[in-house]
């Protein structure tokens, strides 16, 4: 949306959640009492951001990173395009019949940005979508033909974008990132929006598409009824003999997409775990032992120390780890049922946090952890699934990390924490939430709770061990 509407310096709060420090007198959170609109956490600043408190990799990381890559790619098309929006506009947030599209063009090109997606208010779908759009070579139909648009769909389309010495004059499916050795472009299909490219090819050019369909007419060749997928779905040559290949992703194959300088060369990496790159490294991270593989395009030269070649997924060429999962669990004693809580106070337009002293009566729980022994473990994540008000968990009788309850299990990194106050122990202690507070809750995440009653209980413990291994590809 904000791309759409023109957006050209981009920037997020929070992308990386972090933990407040002890301060010296006084804690440090954003607090009511110290002038900010609302109280927070007194330890964690975590926002449900796309790189978690403890360094997750939360799924809005991935949906971002589609972003990230087109910007990185194609940004300075992007950039000094103008933002157009429709002659019929929205009337408000409660209109949810006008389609809710924007579009940014030089009048030569552009990109198409539709939004059917509205938080905690699903949006129904769009049926017969078609807009037009207005270039100094003339008006055209996005999409060629009319489209439904399902409900939470958000994706942009592009417009006359010069590709492989030719023009897609449209595209119903949005751009991800290009390598330019081999000229490759990848672009990714929202589910349930058939994906369909529309080329102006030019004399001498030749486009191809065994597994899809290909109709030629005219000036124009359409290229529909792709599968997507790992492969190359469209090929271009040109008669200079220059080659171009397409990749249409599905949209969760486009998540799982990185791009890095690796091994002398750019190239792609496909893989299901968190990764990152340190110079010709690449590092692998997950909860799940069986998700620690990538594969590469361009192919590696040689072979990877600690992987195995595995079956290659279209172009790419795949590699796993082998690593022996590590079976933990924490041992959970609740200690003390909690007390009745007072009611909630009312600051000047939401509700405040609970003094200090409302901890004492708080439902507690004693956490015992095992040792982990694994080289392959980097981190240890304690998730806790419970129902309350404000939980806080404490090592050594510090205070680590707390949570205001929103109905998300809760994750805790352990590998900061000491070793000694490990050994002993931690101890949870969950506020009750009243039936009566003030505070809002999406509905999925409200529980029930009797008229007059109260509600402080842990569903379920965790240990999550998260399993690290690196990929040296230097050349």
């Amino acid at each position: 949306v904000k791309l759409g509407s023109g957006v050209t310096l981009y920037g997020y709060y929070m992308f990386h959640g972090g933990t407040n420090p002890d301060g010296k007198k006084t804690t440090l959170q954003e607090s009511q009492a110290t002038g900010y609109p609302q109280d927070l956490p007194v330890k964690s600043y975590d926002f449900q951001a796309p790189l978690g408190e403890f360094g997750q990799m939360h799924p809005s990381f991935r949906d971002l990173k589609t972003f990230h890559l087109f910007l990185s790619d194609f940004g300075p098309a992007l950039a000094p395009m103008t933002a157009y929006f429709p002659t019929e506009m929205p009337t408000g947030k409660l209109d949810r019949e006008t389609p809710r599209v924007a579009v940014r063009s030089d009048a030569q090109s552009g990109f198409v940005f539709l939004n059917n997606y509205q938080k905690d208010h699903p949006l129904p779908r769009q049926t017969g979508f078609q807009v037009q759009v207005k270039l100094a070579s003339g008006s055209v139909n996005v999409p060629r033909q009319a489209v439904d648009i399902p409900s939470g769909a958000y994706t942009f389309w592009p417009v006359n974008m010069p590709l492989g010495g030719t023009v897609l004059e449209q595209a119903t499916a949005q751009p991800l990132c290009r390598l330019e050795d081999p000229d490759t472009y990848l672009f990714f299909a929202w589910p349930g929006i058939a994906p369909e490219f529309v080329f102006r090819p030019g004399d001498g050019v030749e486009i191809e598409a065994p597994q899809a369909r290909v109709q030629r007419e005219a000036e124009r060749v359409t290229v529909d009824g792709i599968t997507p997928g790992l492969g190359v779905a469209i090929e271009i040559h040109t008669k200079e003999g220059h080659r171009t290949e397409i990749l249409v992703l599905s949209r969760e194959q486009a998540r799982n997409i990185w791009k890095a300088p690796l091994g002398g060369r750019e190239r792609l990496i496909y893989s299901p775990a968190d990764v990152y790159f340190d110079g010709d490294q690449i590092h692998l991270s997950s909860t799940d032992a069986t998700r620690l593989s990538f594969a590469a395009f361009p192919s590696l030269d040689r072979d990877v120390a600690g992987f195995r070649q595995t079956v290659n997924e279209g172009i790419f060429k795949g590699y796993a780890a082998a690593v022996e999962p590590v079976n933990v669990e924490p041992e959970v004693r609740r200690v003390q049922e909690a007390g009745k809580a007072a009611p909630v106070r009312m600051g000047k337009e939401v509700a405040r946090a609970p003094e200090e002293t409302a901890f004492d009566g708080a439902a507690r729980w004693s956490i015992r952890i095992p040792d982990v022994k694994s080289a392959s473990v980097g981190e240890v994540f304690l998730r806790i699934t419970y129902q309350g008000d404000v939980a806080r968990v404490y090592a050594g009788g510090r205070l680590i990390t707390d949570d205001f309850y929103h109905g998300a299990p809760w994750e805790i990194g352990l590998r900061n924490i000491p070793a000694a106050d490990l050994k002993q122990g931690l101890e949870l202690k969950i506020l009750p939430l009243r039936q009566d507070a003030p505070i809002y809750l999406a509905a999925a995440a409200k529980p029930a709770i009797p008229a007059g009653g109260q509600l402080a209980q842990v569903t379920e413990v965790r240990l999550l061990p998260e399993y690290r291994v690196v990929a040296d590809v230097r050349p």
